[in-house]
């Protein structure tokens, strides 16, 4: 599979409090614009906030279009917390000095990373300061609280490019409801935890 990464980080303080390590306020002129991580070499890597609180993570058992493994829609309920605006670029893999796998030859440095092992996203994410999100967390991010199909709501794709195209920048119609970007192109994106066929039914 043609794999990206995406990473977030955890931490204390966003709300009126103060923000963790590694975390600023981005500003432009003189009013905030947002949050970055700061890494070790390169640009700082965007961020949106996700707020605590319950959410529907799932499928309808009506749905035909989705698997049995992401059946059955149940409510979930997770602390807040940060998520990369767009999934890593080659341009971002390439600050880290980790080895760059053979990537498509249409690929430019705003395209998403590919060819990535779970393994090789955890080296990314540790040279970072970040940690990749678990399915919960990506799945909140992704679509929000009301269960919707896409990012953006029900209405289907149209216009909205579901490609491997770059990632900066991309149209603010494709973003969920948090600011998240890219969350909906066709690059597979690790999380944190392991595949499990029958964690749904067991929720």
């Amino acid at each position: 599979h043609v794999l990206a990464v995406l990473h977030y980080r955890r931490g204390l303080g966003w709300e009126g409090q103060a923000l963790p390590d590694g975390v600023r306020c981005r500003i432009s002129g003189d009013q905030p614009d947002g949050y970055e991580a700061v890494v070790p070499a390169g640009e700082p890597i965007p961020l949106v906030y996700v707020p605590a609180g319950p959410f529907l993570m799932g499928s309808r058992e009506n749905d035909t279009a989705a698997w049995d493994d992401e059946k059955p829609q149940h409510m979930r309920t997770l602390p807040w917390y940060w998520i990369a605006t767009t999934p890593t670029t080659v341009r971002q893999w390439q600050a880290s000095g980790l080895p760059l796998h053979e990537q498509p030859t249409w690929s430019t440095p705003e395209h998403p990373v590919v060819n990535v092992s779970w393994h090789d996203a955890q080296a990314y994410c540790a040279w970072a300061g970040l940690c990749l999100p678990t399915e919960a967390e990506w799945e909140k991010a992704a679509r929000g609280t009301d269960g919707r199909t896409y990012p953006w709501g029900e209405e289907p794709p149209g216009n909205r490019t579901l490609g491997a195209g770059p990632v900066v920048p991309l149209p603010p119609e494709q973003a969920s409801p948090y600011g998240a970007l890219g969350m909906s192109a066709c690059v597979w994106q690790w999380c944190e935890d392991a595949y499990d066929a029958e964690a749904y039914r067991r929720q």
